[in-house]
């Protein structure tokens, strides 16, 4: 009977120093998602604002949002980089989905860990 609980006070152990690690090890995966939803909001806000101005904002504090731990600098008069410090690196390196490179779309989820840049470029408005 000693041996049971033995065996049964091991597997309580193990299990809840799998829980602790899986909820640490989330915690900058989490916080990666979040980055990469402030980098994809940012490039639509961009993307509005150059289809309404005809050209790039100055600055972030252009256009309405929170984009905390996203820098944004422009290359060009039409191009820009939007940039983020990732905790770690996404696991796909990658992506099952592809997009042409026509459609402007930044794709920050397939990053590497730390300081990563993406390349934007200004939303044309062929009506005006």
């Amino acid at each position: 009977m000693r041996k049971y609980y033995i065996f049964i006070a091991v597997i309580a152990v193990i299990s809840a120093i799998t829980i602790v690690w899986q909820s640490l090890a989330s915690g900058p995966v989490k916080a990666d998602q979040a980055l990469v939803l402030r980098i994809q909001t940012a490039q639509s806000a961009i993307n509005d604002y150059s289809s309404r101005n005809n050209r790039l904002p100055a600055g972030l504090s252009d256009i309405p949002g929170d984009y905390g731990g996203v820098t944004y600098e422009t290359t060009t008069a039409q191009t820009y980089k939007l940039c983020g410090t990732f905790l770690t690196a996404s696991i796909d390196q990658h992506s099952s989905t592809r997009y042409p490179p026509d459609t402007n779309y930044i794709d920050a989820s397939q990053h590497g860990k730390g300081r990563q840049c993406f390349n934007g470029s200004m939303a044309l408005n062929i009506g005006k």
